[in-house]
């Protein structure tokens, strides 16, 4: 009976053995999930705040590229303003040009007719002079 008993005890202390490293590799295993676990929570934690950061800076992107098109817009804008002031001080140029080269015809006429006048009465002059002349020798 004792034998019996003490064969008992040896299988009872080596399932206890068995069972304690059952229990070993399981706990193990369960620790090995948990690590793999927490990594990935921690990768899926890091590359969520780095698609946030993407996401700043992305936003601050499109606001400096927004910003460079209203500051484009503007200076395209002021540039319009400029080649219509300059087009409008041209056409006043112009027509000032028109104006003096219309009164330069119109004084270069009145010379001519005045040349004319001058000539006309030179001619006249000379006539009387020729008349008186021939009054005087007559």
């Amino acid at each position: 009976a004792e034998g019996a008993a003490r064969a008992t005890r040896r299988e009872v202390a080596t399932s206890l053995e068995l069972a304690s490293a059952d229990v070993a590799m399981v706990v193990a295993s369960l620790d090995v999930l948990l690590t793999e676990a927490l990594a990935s929570a921690l990768d899926g934690r890091v590359a969520h705040e780095r698609a946030v950061a993407q996401g700043h800076d992305l936003r601050a992107q499109l606001a400096a590229s927004e910003a460079e098109v209203d500051r484009a817009r503007r200076a395209e804008h002021a540039a319009v303003q400029r080649r219509q002031e300059a087009e409008r001080v041209a056409k006043e140029e112009d027509a000032a040009r028109s104006a003096h080269a219309a009164e330069a015809e119109t004084a270069m006429g009145e010379v001519l007719v005045a040349k004319e006048m001058v000539e006309a009465a030179r001619m006249e002059a000379e006539r009387r002079v020729r008349a008186l002349e021939a009054e005087l020798e007559a």
